[in-house]
């Protein structure tokens, strides 16, 4: 009974991680789409922190939660100190995935992507539109 009732709570931890990552990422979504990027940057914080926890670094959803977290900066009022996500961006141009071509071409299909917006949100704040 011991380890019936130890093995479901350890499955239950499984989906709150889960739930927990999708969670933010709606309330990202619907924050985004209200305008509301103090509460959108946020929640992108937590979805980033969630996407650590449940996803390897070359996961196209921890590279989706980072790129979260650039766009949504780049719509505030007040920027936010990202430095610390900009160095964890750095080790990953290092990162050589593993897995079969297709995995490899998802994680740097997201991280040109992500670097894009990065690129692009540095532009913007430069010439202060």
């Amino acid at each position: 009974m011991f380890i019936k009732t130890f093995f479901s709570f350890i499955c239950s931890c499984f989906v709150v991680f889960s739930q927990t990552w999708r969670e933010a990422q709606d309330s990202v979504s619907y924050y985004f789409s209200q305008n509301d990027f103090p509460k959108a940057f946020a929640w992108a914080e937590k979805e980033f922190s969630a996407a650590q926890r449940e996803f390897s670094q070359t996961h196209p959803n921890y590279l989706l939660s980072l790129r979260h977290i650039f766009v949504i900066n780049s719509n505030l009022q007040v920027k936010k100190d990202i430095t610390p996500y900009l160095k964890i961006v750095e080790k990953l141009v290092d990162i050589e995935p593993e897995g079969n071509l297709y995995t490899k071409y998802v994680f740097y299909s997201e991280l040109s992507i992500l670097l894009n917006v990065i690129g692009n949100s540095q532009l913007i704040e430069r010439t202060n539109f």
